[in-house]
């Protein structure tokens, strides 16, 4: 018992030693590829953050790029030249998860300061382009702690929609950000502390059967809070985002 003590206080030490000396990697978006291509073929962006590392490729984040694809097939139709662009804010490699993980306990200070300043840059470059910022709970979090971070006078170039975004995170308003946790009912987004601490406990379990049911799925995506799902498909997700859309955008 002592040995294992020992081991967890040591642990402990060493993962606050390297949480404070290794430096935050803030990736730029303009190392996107898809924005340096296709930034010059669209009246509308939409950025897309996905949730956890914030590191899923886009096609595979099929719990919010449907979302995204309904929101842009949609606009399409309303006669807007829409580009989705993903933005990773973790680079592969365990330091620079390290380096995420720091800014994640920073409440995405570091690379929401990088994100504005490129998003300042688009929009001064760019001034007849409309941006929408969507996040999925981190990436919820972070777009609104960007939204608030960009320069006041480009704010009627930029929309934001944050879906999910955790109770810990200060949520951005304003006219031009809609938030949406599900009518109250994510217990991730209002914190619900007692059914989030059932979720987790539950997520190791469900994480070691899918592992033996041959199945991939990391213990972040094991974490199921009650409510935290959205879809394209729920009434409640879907005409929130339209009518938003109606609004500000049409």
């Amino acid at each position: 018992m002592q040995k294992i003590t020992k081991f967890l206080v040591l642990a402990t030490i060493f993962s606050a030693i390297v949480l404070v000396f290794i430096p935050v990697n803030t990736p730029s978006l303009f190392e996107s590829e898809e924005l340096i291509q296709n930034l010059d073929d669209g009246d509308l962006i939409i950025i897309f953050n996905p949730g956890g590392w914030g590191d899923t490729p886009m096609e595979e984040a099929q719990d919010f790029f449907p979302i995204v694809e309904g929101m842009a097939d949609v606009l399409d139709q309303w006669g807007h030249n829409v580009v989705v662009i993903p933005y990773n804010r973790a680079k592969e490699g365990i330091l620079n998860k390290i380096s995420a993980t720091k800014d994640f306990f920073a409440g995405y200070s570091f690379s929401s300061d990088t994100f504005a300043k490129d998003l300042d840059s688009i929009i001064e470059k760019f001034p007849d382009k409309k941006i929408i910022l969507a996040g999925l709970s981190n990436g919820a979090a972070f777009i609104n702690e960007t939204y608030d971070k960009v320069s006041e006078s480009l704010n009627d170039s930029l929309y934001a929609i944050s879906v999910g975004s955790p109770f810990w995170s200060e949520k951005a308003e304003g006219k031009n950000v809609l938030q949406i946790d599900n009518n109250g009912k994510d217990t991730l987004s209002g914190g619900k502390i007692g059914s989030l601490l059932l979720a987790t406990v539950k997520a190791p379990f469900r994480w070691f059967f899918s592992r033996t049911a041959g199945e991939s799925v990391s213990l972040s995506k094991a974490f199921q809070a009650e409510g935290h799902s959205y879809s394209w498909s729920s009434p409640e997700t879907r005409n929130s985002i339209l009518m938003f859309l109606e609004d500000n955008i049409r």
